[in-house]
């Protein structure tokens, strides 16, 4: 035992003073004249027999009320134990009290049969109660006592014990919120049927229990409730989202629950002993969870926050063995941003598990406006694992395309049945053409803006052609990308205008010739926006080939997409400049040099903008065939024009989870500006935007579908489309195997089971203790009453025994 005021102790010493009071106060017998002396001594002899018993106990009673009163102040901590005695030991005890009085009844009812004077009756009474009360306590010890304290004792040595309805639970109730467990069986949902087992087993807690519940979609340490009405509330309040988290990160965040909520009660129990501190709680984790790997992260290993006893945890496992899907994955556009007159191109594919369909219908639908859409097309697929989908969608009009594609069949599980995209359709960009001759531009400028198009107003670029000379007058800020063709030898000056104009966003290309003067594109203000340094220029003998290098980037996939990648490889290259490439370019193409691979076409990103440069020239034949690939060549132009100019502006389609940083218009860039977000909830999110500000971050998004961001502005608003789906994982119902659980969680440190009947709680060794207050209070008011019913009842006749003799004596 120990004490949280073990100062309050000192006070034991005042237990002298009933002791002292008692020695002062002992009653002395009168003198008497009387002349029967033989007969007053023996009546004299046998009450103070009867007056020392009645004294001893009175004092016995006076020592234990203090005591159990000092002992209350200093606040003793007990070892955790089940101090409540069993029904057993409560009947054996009741049964030997009971017994107890009985036998001094039939005692008393025996002696009262026979003859005996008034002092004697009370003297044998006395001796009667006395045998009687020390027979049970000694009864009551060994039958009752003894083993009550063994089983006391060993429990307190090893403090494990199964929870049962006395120990209160301090638990948390950890969800699982991935969209899977919106699966639907039998009209309940993954998550509603959790929420029931959690209801039923809150339902049959003890009192003092104490829960928190927390959910594995968002990040916020868990707070306990003490009454359940709030637990339930907080457990309505619980639905599927896209956006969450590793289950196991949760797991981890509620065992340090437990552990902050357990050293806060250490720090309100002060400075006793910590190894006599035992925790009244009986403490678990219980996830309710379908246990789809989807919302497992098996890289974050918890295997040693749960690797103590004293935190177990329970997986309740509300998961269909069986299930059955039909939805959609890997639905991505070929490209975020498209020309007005263009096509976006929406690709995806069907993965179906114990699909119940073998063919499904899919459709692509654009909004029109808030409430109107239309079908822009549909298909049928297969629900094997191979159906594959592609949609050309026809975009007219600059702004924002916004739309759905998915199936028209119902399943159990809806989350992957629609998908929804958003792009960005633009005017034609408008592209500055500069060369030393108009002449050298012609081919490119016809790749851009085929003259045919441009008469029907189809061209996809709004193409100027101007000569090196007119370059200096020409204002850049009302282009979108600039291509320098065969430059001989552009000025400082005109490097420093194209410095400013790539950094503030703009395109720049440059094709290098034989005009080119390497020396002026080696300066520092060409090189702080060019992705290599010219060395030489070098004639290929024999002729060399094009290869592809970076096949990840945009250009090369989509010319690949096309075919035009092999086309273009299959025309000769006779001439080439030789540069040292940056570290931060990308080489896109290389020539098939045996042994020296050498950069054919080099991006870099410069700033808000991009750069790009071709080694070899564009529509000479003296440098190379490329022009005789005729569309391929058209394609390699077109694409790496559109990646310069960035037609996007921005990426536009994300994942639940990840983070979008929305670059904001220069109305935005004002104290007066309002931005606000609105969900696909239909709610508004007004963001905090400085008066210097140019972009803003969005928080992960926990909601698939549409947003849109809202820019206001005194009269001016802009607005942009964000499209946000589910994780594909979340379509593949495959269960988190039990070797990836005992990798993560350690093979001890987790039970899964499938109701909350039988669970076993073990307390933790080194916890907190129980405080004996209330057992300290009843017996101070027990010995509080027993007292005063003593006291009263020696006192009230003191005089009489004194002097020995009764009323009733007195009265003959």
């Amino acid at each position: 035992m120990s004490f949280i005021h073990p100062g309050l102790l000192a006070f034991l010493a005042a237990l002298a003073v009933p002791v002292i009071i008692h020695l002062l106060m002992r009653p002395k017998p009168k003198r008497m004249l009387f002349p029967a002396l033989q007969l007053v001594a023996r009546r004299k002899k046998r009450n103070v027999r009867r007056i020392r018993l009645r004294r001893f106990w009175l004092l016995v009673l006076r020592l234990v009320l203090l005591a159990a009163f000092i002992f209350l102040l200093a606040r003793p901590l007990l070892p955790a134990a089940s101090y409540r005695p069993t029904s057993t030991e409560w009947i054996t005890a009741l049964a030997i009290v009971v017994t107890g009085g009985l036998i001094f009844l039939v005692s008393e009812l025996l002696w009262n049969r026979r003859a005996s004077q008034q002092h004697e009756e009370s003297y044998r009474r006395s001796v009667s109660a006395t045998a009687v009360i020390t027979l049970v306590v000694v009864v009551v010890g060994l039958l009752v006592g003894w083993p009550y304290g063994s089983r006391v004792f060993a429990d307190a040595q090893s403090p494990s014990m199964d929870a049962d309805d006395d120990v209160p639970l301090a638990a948390v109730y950890l969800f699982d919120t991935s969209l899977s467990m919106g699966y639907i069986r039998e009209g309940q949902s993954r998550l509603e049927a959790a929420a029931e087992l959690a209801e039923q087993h809150l339902s049959d807690l003890p009192s003092g229990s104490r829960i928190a519940v927390a959910d594995s979609s968002t990040n916020v340490r868990p707070v306990f409730f003490r009454d359940k009405e709030g637990v339930r509330a907080k457990i309505d309040s619980l639905e599927p989202r896209a956006g969450g988290g590793a289950l196991n990160r949760s797991v981890r965040e509620a065992i340090r629950t437990l552990e902050d909520d357990r050293s806060r009660l250490i720090e309100d129990l002060g400075d006793g002993p910590a190894e006599l501190r035992r925790d009244p709680f009986a403490r678990a984790v219980f996830v309710f969870t379908d246990l789809t790997a989807s919302s497992w992260d098996s890289s974050q290993i918890v295997s040693e926050e749960v690797a103590d006893p004293a935190y177990p945890v329970f997986f309740v496992d509300v998961g269909v063995t069986e299930p059955s899907n039909i939805g959609l994955a890997d639905v991505e556009l070929a490209d975020d941003g498209v020309l007005a007159g263009g096509i976006a191109t929406l690709r995806g594919r069907i993965v179906g598990v114990n699909p119940t369909e073998s063919k499904v219908p899919v459709e692509v639908r654009v909004e029109e406006s808030a409430d109107s859409e239309v079908v822009r097309g549909q298909k049928s697929i297969s629900t094997d694992g191979t159906g594959t989908f592609e949609f050309r969608i026809p975009v007219d009009h600059a702004g924002f395309v916004r739309g759905t594609v998915g199936t028209t069949v119902g399943d159990p599980f809806s989350a992957d049945d629609r998908r929804f995209f958003v792009v960005r359709v633009v005017d034609p960009p408008r592209v500055l053409l500069v060369s030393d001759s108009l002449e050298a531009t012609y081919l490119t400028g016809e790749a851009l803006a085929p003259s045919i198009l441009v008469r029907q107003n189809l061209a996809r670029f709004v193409v100027t052609r101007i000569s090196t000379s007119a370059f200096y007058d020409a204002k850049l800020d009302e282009f979108d990308a600039v291509l320098l063709v065969d430059v001989r030898e552009p000025s400082d000056r005109q490097w420093e205008r194209l410095g400013k104009f790539v950094r503030a966003g703009g395109g720049l290309g440059v094709v290098l010739g034989t005009a080119v003067e390497s020396f002026a594109y080696n300066s520092a203000e060409a090189q702080s926006i060019l992705p290599a340094e010219l060395l030489v220029n070098l004639a290929f003998e024999p002729p060399q080939r094009l290869v592809s290098g970076d096949r990840s980037h945009r250009v090369i996939r989509r010319l690949d997409e096309f075919e035009g990648l092999t086309e273009l490889t299959a025309w000769d290259i006779r001439r080439h400049w030789k540069v040292a490439v940056d570290p931060t370019a990308r080489e896109l193409l290389k020539y098939t040099l045996p042994g020296e691979p050498r950069a054919a076409l080099l991006t870099a990103t410069v700033g808000a903008g991009r750069t790009a440069l071709m080694t070899t020239g564009l529509g000479s034949s003296d440098w190379n065939d490329l022009t005789s690939a005729q569309w391929a060549f058209v394609a390699l132009v077109d694409q790496l024009t559109s990646w310069l100019i960035d037609l996007s502006g921005q990426r536009l389609n994300f994942r639940a989870g990840e983070i979008a940083t929305v670059r904001l218009s220069e109305s935005a860039t004002t104290d007066t500006a309002n931005v606000v977000l609105k969900l696909p909830s239909l709610e508004d999110q007004i963001l905090p935007v400085s008066g210097e500000q140019s972009e803003i971050t969005l928080d992960p998004f926990e909601e698939a579908g549409l947003y849109r961001l809202t820019v206001r502005r005194d009269s001016t608003t802009d607005s942009t489309w964000l499209a946000v789906n589910a994780s594909d994982r979340e379509s593949n119902f495959e269960r988190v195997p039990a070797e990836r659980l005992d990798e993560t969680l350690g093979p001890d440190g987790y039970d899964v089971i499938t109701d909350m009947d039988g669970v076993n709680l073990e307390l933790r060794e080194t916890t907190l203790g129980v405080e004996a207050g209330p057992g300290l209070i009843i017996i101070l008011l027990l010995a509080f009453f027993g007292e005063g019913l003593l006291a009263n009842r020696f006192y009230g006749g003191r005089g009489e025994e004194a002097s020995g003799v009764s009323p009733t004596e007195g009265r003959r």
